[in-house]
């Protein structure tokens, strides 16, 4: 279902391959709807896939903050509102609601950068791209995104190389925002936290390229959840934090 205006939303199920063994969505899962909601919506307006195949232009993710109700499950069929809250230099901010049968199941804020894929730097949001998205408007559905701060594990409460694969990748040639879900959730399962998440916080700070083949992720617990990092050798790529669900 689409429908433009403020806000488009966007309705798809939930299918076996995205679920874990609990048989609720994964949150690199949660997190591929979301990006396919936003696709959707530049698609409409657009300027999606087809505006940025040539790989002259992209937009790369550089915060997220989720916010966990509870996660669908296989067979569910999901309905996510999103919306461009507001957009300035090379910054676009985007906000997303999901839900099921009507009751709201999470909730999340990204900030997107428009990238020079040539030059590889930011670059100034169009004009008439700008113009596609209005009106824009609305409060973030996450609070406190751009607000993130940078930081570094020194003393890891728990530490795990991870490989890299090669379906880690994606058309942009980096390893893709949802992966980095992923790297966390083995983490946290090899550190010994099974807890469902509920708020889960990122920051991209450096590319994961093709001549990485590993990375080491670090946690640093605390009461109501924990700090994590994704490091190669000199290079911190993101960090962010995981808040339990009550």
């Amino acid at each position: 279902m689409f429908e433009w205006g403020v806000i488009f939303h966007f309705t798809r199920p939930v299918v076996h391959a995205e679920v874990g063994a609990d048989q609720a969505l994964t949150l690199e899962g949660l997190m591929n709807h979301l990006q396919e909601a936003a696709i959707a919506h530049a698609d409409h307006a657009g300027f999606g896939s087809k505006h940025v195949s040539e790989g002259v232009v992209a937009w790369l993710l550089h915060k997220a903050g989720v916010e966990v109700v509870r996660m669908p499950r296989a067979g569910e069929m999901v309905e996510i509102a999103t919306w461009i809250t507001n957009s300035a230099g090379s910054r676009a901010r985007r906000s997303f609601e999901m839900r099921i049968g009507g009751e709201v199941a999470a909730r999340a804020s990204y900030v997107w950068v428009y990238f020079d894929a040539v030059r590889r730097i930011p670059r100034r949001i169009d004009v008439a791209m700008d113009a596609a998205f209005e009106p824009e408007g609305g409060e973030p559905a996450v609070a406190g995104v751009d607000d993130m701060p940078r930081f570094e594990i020194p003393d890891p409460s728990f530490a795990a190389e991870i490989t890299i694969r090669s379906t880690d990748f994606d058309s942009n040639r980096h390893v893709n925002n949802s992966i980095y879900a992923t790297f966390v959730q083995t983490l946290l399962h090899h550190g010994g936290d099974a807890r469902d998440i509920g708020r889960f916080c990122i920051s991209f700070l450096r590319e994961i390229g093709r001549e990485v083949h590993s990375v080491t992720g670090k946690l640093h617990r605390e009461d109501d959840g924990c700090r994590f990092t994704i490091e190669s050798p000199g290079v911190v790529h993101a960090c962010g934090e995981v808040g339990w669900r009550t």
